[in-house]
């Protein structure tokens, strides 16, 4: 609870918290609501049971973007938690890490990014804002009824072309992100 309330009174916009919480305390309540009263947008992993989201967890928080896993081929994480407090389902291996490591804790970190974005054109945005424009992003990955339901997988490119293209008001979406440009130190003394 120091913690977000720190982050906030420091300026923070977006928090990422991709660990799970349960039971949360009131204090963590409490401070939940003092960050999304000052309109930062918080953003927590469902967790990696495969089970129901707990009531009480912190993934089950109203006022918390709770973000759970689809796998490369699409479909839902066999380990990720479900349940109707998810908000949004994000790819987890947006970075290609190699290891073993898996979990909706990279799928957290991911929408946050893109909150970050979102936000870097539209200060303005609240929470709910945020929220309604990932998911427009992202609807087509939202699962239909079932854990088991074929979803589509986020491209990070696409999305960050369609970014792109949306804050310079331009009609042509190419699926090309500038973010991935190679940049030379030529480019970094201009």
């Amino acid at each position: 609870s120091a913690a977000i309330r720190y982050a906030v009174d420091s300026g923070a916009r977006v928090l990422a918290m991709p660990f799970t919480l349960f039971p949360v305390s009131g204090d963590i309540q409490s401070a939940v609501e003092y960050a999304f009263s000052k309109g930062a947008i918080l953003v927590a992993a469902a967790g990696n049971e495969a089970s129901e989201i707990f009531d009480k967890s912190l993934a089950a928080q109203d006022k918390v973007i709770t973000v759970g896993s689809t796998d490369n081929d699409g479909k839902i994480s066999a380990w990720s938690n479900t349940g109707s407090e998810i908000d949004l389902y994000a790819p987890w291996d947006v970075i290609g890490s190699g290891d073993d490591h898996a979990g909706t804790s990279f799928s957290a970190a991911f929408v946050a990014g893109l909150a970050a974005l979102i936000l870097e054109d539209n200060p303005e945005f609240t929470p709910d804002d945020v929220l309604c424009t990932l998911k427009k992003f992202m609807a087509d990955i939202q699962p239909a009824l079932g854990s088991s339901a074929q979803v589509k997988g986020v491209d990070v490119v696409e999305v960050t072309s369609l970014q792109d293209a949306l804050l310079k008001q331009s009609k042509e979406f190419t699926g090309t992100s500038v973010a991935l440009d190679v940049v030379t130190s030529e480019d970094m003394q201009k």
